[in-house]
């Protein structure tokens, strides 16, 4: 759908453009090699795979049910990575935003 820029802007008094990366920022974090961390996008995409019924190999699988969950995402997939991880059953999920 186009929407004209001048409609836009005559009808919002601000204007957020953001845009969605696919090549995660990884943290250079002590204990960043450790099994069970997973950047946000993976595990999304994974998940949407998951739920339109491609099977995924066991040794590939990204599940959150019953874990306790520490996500750190920027903008658009951190509460879509929310919502997905209590859904799928999470015990907790604790979100710690990362502004670029």
């Amino acid at each position: 759908m186009d929407y004209p820029v001048k409609k836009l802007l005559s009808e919002f008094d601000a204007v957020c453009v953001s845009g969605g990366s696919r090549i995660p920022r990884d943290l250079k974090i002590e204990g960043r090699q450790l099994g069970g961390i997973y950047f946000a996008m993976d595990y999304l995409a994974q998940s949407n795979k998951r739920v339109a019924g491609q099977k995924i190999p066991e040794d590939k699988f990204i599940d959150a049910r019953g874990k306790k969950v520490w996500l750190s995402a920027a903008e658009i997939p951190a509460p879509t990575a929310w919502a997905r991880q209590n859904r799928q059953g999470a015990k907790s999920v604790v979100q710690i935003e990362v502004i670029a």
